[in-house]
């Protein structure tokens, strides 16, 4: 009795014919077919009983589980068949063979997290909700928050402080907005308070599914061969024009950055600044600086403290002209710092940062190399991330004097040490091993060791690494550590 042939719970739709049949009845399929390997009829049979090896060989005329197949005459349909039944049948044995499992185990998913376990209580704010669950893209967590502003993606933890002080910041001014000496600095302006329309920073409806970080996409290139440097629909920063010095003073108050992209607090700063120049409200107005929180281990603070004057005190023009001159001292090509400071994903705050962390690396070789990169980005949360990086780095050679050399490996720019050693410091919250992440390191590894060095791979980080990812890496060669030093 003839039975159906079943892949799987995949029905085949064929039935099985005795494998000793030699001659098929309809001579218009097949009129041979060599015995103890394979039969086939129209109606449907397939046996593979006593096949032998050579499922992947299976194509028509050729051996196929051994077996050699001879046609009278061509029957493309039935050929089709044939070849989309021995197809589902390979894809069900490779699933249930037993170095399936294995194959598939080779990446991980990043793992997710509930908002309180990563930011205490933090979480939530007076203002805002940091939703669960907290995702990431195998190097950046990926946050989502709400807020009566609307919800918004947030990548990154760096990103994620910054909003938040820009939300503490928020509250600050939305509480001083109520008060009489506001209300009459109003009138006395002829000034119109500021309103929110419902969602005014929600995500774009194109970005809602993009979850990978300006990060991850550079590691995306890595296996993808583009050059592009977070190449996004993401729309740059506003002109720094017309940003007043009442507002530069008021955001070195609040310790933000006066040219903050974040839509209701540039508002609120405009509105503030207004009201001060025209003498009707004292700039006056001071928040509690929030440093890093449980979960976030990195917390750059140059702006406010080491640069906040600077920042206070000058224009965007001015600034322009100081970062010009400093880049210009530690030997970097015209052409990258003019392209530099022409990208407006970067404030003029974030290029004063960055400027000055170069100064302290000016001993290093190759400053230009890195500069360059910077000056590709074409993402706002890719930029705060290298904002951050270059403060890393600059802290580090402070401390240790180490870093003798900027070298671009498949356009990520590492540092080569004095011990001979390659150094990737960066603002990483939780590194998993995902495929982009393991074909990055594989490639890094590679061209690395093809150039000759031998010394020690070191992936210092600010975040933590997945058990996996920590194997893996190990496996290639890197020494993983935290920021505290801690392997």
């Amino acid at each position: 009795m003839n039975e159906r042939v079943v892949a799987g719970s995949f029905d085949l739709g064929l039935e099985h014919a005795p494998a000793k049949c030699t001659h098929i009845a309809d001579e218009n399929t097949l009129q041979h077919i060599d015995p103890g390997a394979l039969s086939y009829r129209q109606t449907g049979s397939i046996s593979t009983e006593g096949a032998p090896t050579g499922l992947f060989e299976a194509v028509w005329g050729q051996d196929w589980l051994g077996a050699r197949v001879k046609p009278s005459r061509h029957d493309d349909r039935i050929a089709g068949e044939i070849v989309a039944a021995m197809g589902a049948i390979a894809f069900t044995l490779l699933l249930t063979s037993p170095a399936a499992p294995a194959a598939m185990n080779r990446f991980e998913s990043p793992p997710t997290e509930a908002a309180s376990d990563v930011l205490g209580a933090s979480a939530t704010g007076p203002n805002y909700q940091v939703l669960d669950p907290v995702t990431g893209d195998g190097l950046l967590r990926i946050y989502r928050v709400k807020s009566k502003y609307g919800t918004f993606t947030v990548k990154g933890d760096t990103m994620l402080l910054q909003r938040r002080k820009e939300l503490a910041a928020l509250a600050v001014l939305e509480k001083q907005s109520q008060t009489k000496a506001f209300a009459g600095a109003l009138t006395q302006a002829a000034v119109a308070p500021v309103e929110f329309a419902a969602g005014l920073v929600t995500d774009p409806v194109d970005s809602v599914e993009r979850t990978v970080s300006g990060v991850g996409e550079m590691f995306d290139r890595v296996s993808s061969g583009l050059s592009n440097m977070g190449n996004s629909r993401d729309s740059a920063l506003g002109s720094a024009l017309g940003v007043s010095s009442q507002r530069r003073k008021l955001a070195a108050l609040l310790q933000i950055d006066p040219y903050t992209d974040f839509t209701p607090l540039a508002h609120w700063l405009d509105q503030f600044g207004r009201l001060a120049a025209a003498g009707g409200l004292a700039v006056g107005i001071g928040v509690a600086f929030i440093p890093g929180a449980a979960g976030l281990a990195v917390s750059t603070s140059s702006t406010v403290n080491g640069l906040g004057n600077l920042v206070r005190d000058k224009t965007s023009a001015q600034l322009l002209d100081i970062n010009r001159a400093r880049l210009g001292n530690l030997g970097i090509p015209p052409d990258t710092i003019r392209k530099f400071l022409a990208n407006q994903y970067y404030t003029p705050a974030d290029q004063t940062v960055i400027a000055s962390a170069l100064v302290q690396l000016k001993d290093a070789k190759d400053l230009g190399t890195y500069l360059a990169w910077l000056a590709d980005v074409k993402r706002r949360d890719l930029a705060v991330h290298l904002r951050a990086r270059s403060e890393l780095l600059a802290d580090y050679q402070l401390r240790t004097r180490a870093i003798t050399r900027f070298v671009n490996v498949r356009s990520i720019p590492l540092t080569e040490q004095r011990d001979g050693s390659t150094l990737f410091l960066a603002p990483l919250d939780l590194v998993a091993w995902t495929e982009a992440v393991s074909v990055a390191f594989d490639a890094v590894t590679a061209d690395i060791r093809n150039s000759g060095n031998r010394g020690d791979l070191i992936l210092e980080i600010t975040g933590t690494a997945t058990p996996m990812a920590r194997r893996e890496l190990n496996k290639l060669g890197w020494i993983i550590m935290n920021r505290a030093g801690l392997r």
